[in-house]
């Protein structure tokens, strides 16, 4: 298996990866001494990573991906296509796993061309605020399955979020939301990122073909600007607005986190979502870098954990376990950070 291993170390997936997330609990390398088990666990590499077997089995041949088709990220500005090609993959094939054994109905297009306004309306029919498990459920609702992805393969650049749309058995192609959760669990956050992925769905970006903007800010990209706006309208309505200058000329820019928690809690109120995401919109609109402050209020407003429980939880309830098999069941554990799949 070493050979194997160093093959596929350049295409960022290392021994640890592999091990942990795509061959199954019980394998060891040894076991590859046979050629009956080396062949099994070429078969696990090439479906969880889409390669084929011809390719693992020759030792000459040149590891290739095929292309994953209607991609859209949100990422880092100087992230380029090779080095996001493993967290692609595996949102890739994690999509596939999860519509296969999903309970609910998928319509194609229900999210296409809908307002942001209007999907606020419907949301705040049946809740109080916009939360991230609101946003989450309505995905569920309109037939888009929203995934979290708990680790990136080693090597791997930073993904918030993608929307893709994935072909299944039945030759019928389904949006699907990743959102990534490794070490970020503030659900304000990730209630973000699902609106962003939200707003590529319905403004109708997946029809077009792969697009990564790899060399593009989000300013110069219409596409995320266009995403941005619909989950403020999403999220907030309209944007938050904060005093800039008070009548006694304390600035809003200055505020202390206390202040900035009191401040939260009351324009949370006013526009019908949590006082988390109202501290990351102040982060967001004032100049200099006051994320520090806006970190220390989510974490006075205790609203700093639990995006995980809220995203995983909501797909555990949509995934039937007796459509996937025992192996592909355990590697989607694994991707969710369990131990076992719950029954």
């Amino acid at each position: 298996m070493k050979d194997l291993y160093q093959r596929l170390k350049p295409l960022g997936f290392s021994r640890k990866d592999l091990l942990a997330r795509v061959l199954p609990d019980w394998w060891e390398d040894k076991m590859a001494e046979h050629a009956v088990n080396r062949r099994m666990a070429e078969m696990y590499i090439g479906q969880a990573l889409g390669l084929t077997l011809a390719q693992l089995a020759d030792p000459k041949a040149t590891l290739t991906f095929d292309d994953v088709t209607q991609a859209l990220f949100k990422r880092w500005k100087d992230s380029d296509l090779e080095r996001l090609r493993p967290a692609v993959l595996l949102a890739s094939d994690l999509s596939r796993l999860v519509l296969a054994a999903t309970q609910t109905q998928r319509p194609t297009a229900a999210l296409a061309k809908r307002d942001a306004a209007a999907l606020r309306d419907s949301l705040l029919a049946e809740r109080p605020v916009v939360d991230l498990a609101g946003l989450v459920d309505l995905c569920w609702a309109h037939g888009i399955p929203v995934i979290p992805m708990t680790y990136l393969p080693e090597g791997s650049k930073k993904v918030d979020g993608m929307a893709l749309s994935v072909a299944i058995h039945d030759g019928t192609t389904h949006p699907v939301i990743i959102v990534n959760v490794s070490g970020r669990d503030v659900p304000a956050r990730v209630a973000w990122f699902v609106a962003h992925e939200m707003g590529h769905i319905a403004l109708g970006h997946l029809g077009e073909s792969l697009c990564i903007d790899v060399d593009m800010t989000v300013a110069d990209d219409p596409r995320e600007q266009e995403a941005n706006a619909f989950a403020t309208a999403l999220i907030y309505g309209r944007t938050p607005q904060f005093l800039r200058r008070s009548r006694r000329g304390a600035s809003s820019a200055s505020w202390k986190a206390e202040q900035l928690e009191r401040r939260a809690r009351s324009l949370a109120r006013e526009y019908k979502t949590t006082p988390a995401a109202i501290a990351l919109s102040y982060a967001h609109q004032h100049a200099g870098n006051r994320w520090p402050v806006a970190r220390k209020a989510i974490n006075l407003l205790q609203e700093h954990e639990g995006a995980l429980a809220i995203v995983r939880d909501a797909l555990v309830r949509h995934v039937d376990p007796d459509e996937i098999s025992p192996e592909r069941l355990g590697f989607l554990a694994h991707a969710l950070d369990l131990d076992v799949f719950p029954d």
